[in-house]
């Protein structure tokens, strides 16, 4: 196909079946990111999709959890582009039917997709055969004309372009269609991704190295890499080697060609070229490692997120589905929306009610206070009045013990010079008689 136009919309989805993996991340998150600043783009967790297989509702919350933070700790930035769950838009499983109703079973039963995980050993549910068809609906509902994926989900574009132009040719005007053609972007240096074993790396076959695998697990792994048996001193043919094939999805043109004529010189063994793969995915992923860490730390944060995405899909796809609607003669009579305004005005009119009642508390909690305030300020006066009052008190008995100390000194001087007269006097009236005495 073409270069991406600067009008393109973007549309794509990850399911949330397992931990994200290498093959996940070259084949549609590394070009999710990369575009996301370019273009208008729709990314989403596609929760409804992985019911076709995952049957446990707490590992389907944690898995949808974890692709957000993958999505971010790569550098997804939330202010230029949607991630929302895919459950979080209705809207899509409703179209979705509609489609079914255009789509020939006959067609459904070549998907590729589908024979694989049959042969897997996965059930044969509904969900699982009619895949593609959701997945059209998940395209379209959105207007999107690109769609980054890896090259196993190419047929499955193809359904996608085969239902846009049946509906357009079935339910719109010849000169105004409503849905776009979709067009796949698909890197071919990247289009499969080997695995642990060689096939493609995928959750289903148990043979993938995650994106934010560390230490000793990411290292059990690489070194587990299935390579063939050549001896360590002969030449090996790097483009034979799987090891050399996740090597070249990492390492810079230099480096590959350094590395693939270590291979070919002999002396190289698989040994070093794993432990060469294991720095690259280290360093490559080691910030968005340290990111998503604190990241988990944050839940709030990337809950809004995921609301404020799905805010934004609604808006792009409700009034496609209205068209849609209008389009194949599904007449509404009741929409959710009207009820909304109407419950809305409503509750407008009891919270202004409300507001009425609580400025006439307010008004009186107001004089409340300003009662308690002079009351305060009164009690303030008297305490300080009482506490003036007290310290006169307090004042007036030190004097008052001073005084009485002043009076039993003079008291005590008093009675020693009463008791020095009466002392003089008795003596003076011992000598009168002998005075008498003498005068006769």
């Amino acid at each position: 196909m073409s270069a991406p136009s600067p009008t393109d919309v973007v549309v794509s989805g990850i399911q949330p079946s397992g931990t994200l993996h290498l093959g996940n991340y070259f084949g549609a998150l590394r070009q999710h990111i990369a575009l996301h600043k370019q273009h208008e783009a729709y990314y989403f967790i596609v929760n409804y999709h992985a019911l076709t297989s995952l049957r446990d509702r707490e590992a389907l919350e944690q898995y949808s959890r974890d692709v957000a933070l993958d999505y971010l700790a790569l550098g997804f930035d939330p202010d230029e582009a949607a991630l929302f769950l895919q459950s979080d838009v209705p809207q899509v499983t409703e179209l979705a039917w509609i489609f079914l109703c255009l789509t020939p079973v006959s067609q459904i039963e070549k998907g590729v997709a589908y024979k694989e995980k049959v042969a897997q050993g996965v059930t044969a549910n509904g969900g699982l055969f009619t895949y593609p068809v959701l997945q059209a609906a998940d395209i379209l509902i959105y207007g999107g004309t690109l769609v980054p994926v890896g090259a196993d989900q190419k047929q499955n574009i193809e359904i996608s372009r085969d239902l846009a132009q049946k509906f357009n040719a079935t339910f719109c005007p010849e000169d105004a269609p409503l849905f776009p053609v979709p067009e796949p972007l698909i890197l071919e240096d990247v289009a499969v991704v080997p695995g642990l074993d060689g096939r493609k790396m995928s959750k289903s076959y148990g043979n993938t190295i995650g994106i934010f695998d560390e230490g000793k697990e990411l290292k059990k792994k690489v070194m587990s890499i299935v390579t063939d048996s050549t001896p360590l001193e002969e030449p090996k043919d790097p483009e034979r080697d799987n090891v050399f094939a996740l090597i070249k999805l990492f390492a810079d043109d230099a480096k590959r060609e350094e590395i693939a004529a270590a291979y070919r010189a002999g002396g190289y063994g698989y040994g070093h070229a794993k432990k060469e793969l294991l720095g690259l995915i280290t360093d490559e992923f080691a910030e968005a490692r340290e990111r998503r860490k604190e990241l988990a730390e944050r839940p709030d944060y990337v809950r809004d997120v995921l609301r404020d995405g799905a805010r934004k899909a609604h808006e792009a796809a409700a009034p496609i589905m209205e068209r849609v609607r209008e389009h194949v003669g599904l007449r509404k009579e009741f929409y959710p929306g009207i009820e909304l305004e109407r419950k809305l005005e409503k509750d407008l009119l009891e919270l202004d009610l409300l507001k009425a009642q609580m400025q006439k508390r307010l008004a009186g909690l107001e004089k409340a206070q300003q009662i308690a305030d002079r009351y305060e300020e009164e009690e303030a006066a008297q305490q300080m009045n009482r506490d003036a009052l007290l310290r006169v008190i307090k004042k007036q008995n030190v004097m008052i013990q001073k005084q009485n100390v002043e009076n039993q000194k003079l008291k005590a001087r008093l009675a020693k010079k009463t008791s020095a007269r009466s002392t003089s006097l008795r003596t003076a009236d011992a000598q009168r008689p002998n005075k008498e005495m003498d005068k006769r």
